[in-house]
């Protein structure tokens, strides 16, 4: 049985799913960094750019995202077949105002994506005003799916489109009928109230953190939740009515008590020992993850092809697992040890396959390169965790590497040498500890100078050097 513990009464919310008490999933929200996913606004279009297929809008002061082409409702309307060749402008044009959702966070340099074909949520359904898509949830039996599509085609007006949930099995048709109805309703009072506020504006905030709880329950099929925040449990019980939910009262924090800290702390560190000794490194970079089997402490008596497939089965599933709970996201290269057979590679990706068939973010495994690289993409929908919980290290500027004091002091010697004619007596210089000692047992500037020099120590974390006075 999978058990959501959830963490939520202080300024950083957090919620871990677990299984067998091994954590599958994890997320994590901050009001500094709060996901605007499913968030409304009355945007204005502030560039339409031809050559990008879309065009900025503006939904803050400072903040914009990318509307594409596909995302354009009257786009979306037209059934010309040569829509694709038409000009941009002739379905968006600068000044405009329109009502947009949030569908993909920013991340790193990129701004938000957005969308216009607006999706409102309810229990049972989620409904579509501007799509005219209709849909099932493939968790429901195939009778029960086929029940609610038909159902729908005789509930919706033109152009309107319907998601049906997995709650909605064995749901009465009224009960759906009040739902969808409630759900017109709030969408009309999006519009008016997109008509009374000045753009750009915030119509409606959705709370990303109780969305993903809520999707994350059904996904894993939770058979209990366990917060520590009762206003978060009401709003809970009301939206998953057929799944426990429990409040934690102890002093210890919930992730202590459920000794969730030290599966946190191990997010954070680029080696994961797997149990047969052997270890996978995971690199995060702006453009690709880069992940690398090893086989490291484990060996066996078994043969070296044996050896090498469970080594990497192993790595697989928790690669997967990784994938999801760091929320990696974008091109991801796996270099696992070397397979000779392809049935061992495919058994590889199928079990990778496995492990993310319940992740929220679709993933696509395009095969082993001419290298042997096993190449894959996820979908990058909010910033992974890496970039939520890091920042560039100040001295190193997020490489990982400084310049050595070697480096450092070739670099002074070279300044203080453009001084030698100059007619200077003494010059004065700050520097850190390893520097000078470089100097002074290396390069002996006093011996190779015309003047005095008089070095100054200051404390440092990276070698450093500052020409403090130059004179006579």
């Amino acid at each position: 049985m999978h058990r959501l513990i959830i963490n939520a009464n202080g300024k950083e919310r957090r919620f871990a799913v677990l299984e067998e008490n091994r954590m599958t999933d994890y997320f994590m929200d901050r009001v500094s960094r709060q996901s605007k996913i499913g968030n409304l606004y009355l945007g204005i279009v502030d560039r339409v750019l031809p050559g990008m297929d879309g065009a900025f809008v503006r939904i803050g002061n400072k903040e914009k995202g990318f509307l594409s082409r596909e995302m354009i409702p009257s786009y979306i309307r037209d059934e010309r077949e040569d829509k694709k060749e038409r000009p941009l402008s002739s379905y968006i044009r600068q000044g405009e105002k329109l009502i947009v959702q949030v569908k993909k966070d920013e991340t790193g340099s990129k701004y938000c994506r957005l969308t216009g074909l607006l999706e409102l949520s309810g229990r049972l359904l989620v409904y579509l005003p501007e799509s005219g898509y209709i849909a099932a949830s493939k968790k429901m039996a195939e009778e029960e799916r086929k029940k609610w599509k038909r159902w729908s085609q005789t509930r919706l007006k033109e152009g309107e489109g319907l998601i049906i949930r997995t709650a909605a099995e064995g749901t009465k048709e009224e009960e759906m009928d009040a739902e969808l109805e409630a759900l017109r309703d709030k969408y009309e009072e999006l519009k008016r109230r997109s008509r009374r506020v000045k753009a750009p504006s915030l119509l409606m905030g959705q709370d990303a953190f109780l969305e993903n709880i809520i999707r994350k329950a059904e996904k894993w099929e939770v058979g209990e939740i366990i917060a520590d925040d009762r206003e978060l449990i009401l709003a809970l019980q009301k939206r998953l009515e057929d799944i426990p939910v429990h409040f934690y009262g102890g002093k210890e924090n919930i992730f202590s008590h459920f000794q969730l800290d030290g599966e946190l702390e191990k997010l954070g560190k680029k080696v994961i020992w797997l149990k047969n000794g052997a270890n996978i490194v995971i690199e995060e970079t702006e453009s690709a993850t880069i992940i690398d089997v090893n086989t490291a402490k484990f060996t066996s008596k078994d043969r070296r092809g044996e050896t090498i497939f469970e080594t990497n089965r192993l790595a697989a599933g928790e690669i997967a697992r990784q994938i999801m709970l760091r929320n990696i996201g974008g091109i991801i290269l796996i270099d696992f040890i070397n397979m000779e057979r392809d049935e061992e590679r495919r058994r590889i990706i199928d079990i990778l396959q496995t492990g993310l068939a319940r992740d929220d973010s679709p993933a696509k495994i395009y095969g082993f390169t001419a290298l042997g690289l096993l190449e894959m993409a996820r979908k990058r929908t909010t910033p992974s965790l890496r970039e939520q919980t890091e920042e560039s290290c100040r001295l190193c500027g997020g490489t990982g590497r400084v310049r050595s004091a070697e480096t450092v002091a070739h670099q002074l010697e070279r300044e203080l040498m453009e001084y030698a004619g100059s007619g200077i007596e003494e010059a004065a210089v700050e520097a850190t500890e390893d520097v000078i000692r470089y100097c002074l047992a290396s390069i002996r500037l006093n011996e190779s100078l015309p003047f005095s020099l008089n070095f100054h120590p200051v404390p440092g974390d990276a070698p450093y050097y500052r020409l403090k006075r130059v004179g006579k």
